[in-house]
């Protein structure tokens, strides 16, 4: 039995990918949403800080697990955004993966697809 999950989705942008200011990033990232038609239920902004605090990715992955059934895609501007190495972005593939969640990028990036999204 498939599961069919609601069309929602976050947002995941960081401050540290080279010439693409993070609004921008945000900007691009929205623009995507919208024109599938989804629903956006979050943005997750990674700045740069001079204190301590959880960081948006790990934000991200505790509120991916809390709200699972709901999300059906995370959002970036390119895989690089996600991670900066391939290791990473395959952890973070696996993981979203686990929870049913796809990953999608606002530059249209295409990674290959798992058997239930061709």
């Amino acid at each position: 039995m498939n599961i069919v999950k609601s069309e929602c989705a976050v947002i995941y942008v960081r401050a540290f990918v080279k010439n693409c200011p993070i609004e921008q990033q945000e900007r691009i990232c929205k623009e995507y949403v919208k024109s599938k038609g989804w629903k956006l239920l979050k943005v997750f902004r990674e700045r740069p800080t001079m204190r301590w605090t959880p960081s948006a990715m790990s934000r991200l992955k505790t509120f991916a697990t809390k709200h699972a059934a709901e999300i059906g895609n995370v959002v970036a501007y390119t895989p690089h955004t996600l991670a900066r190495y391939k290791f990473q972005f395959f952890e973070l593939y696996g993981f979203f993966r686990k929870l049913g969640i796809r990953l999608r990028f606002g530059n249209n990036y295409k990674i290959i697809p798992t058997h239930h999204e061709k």
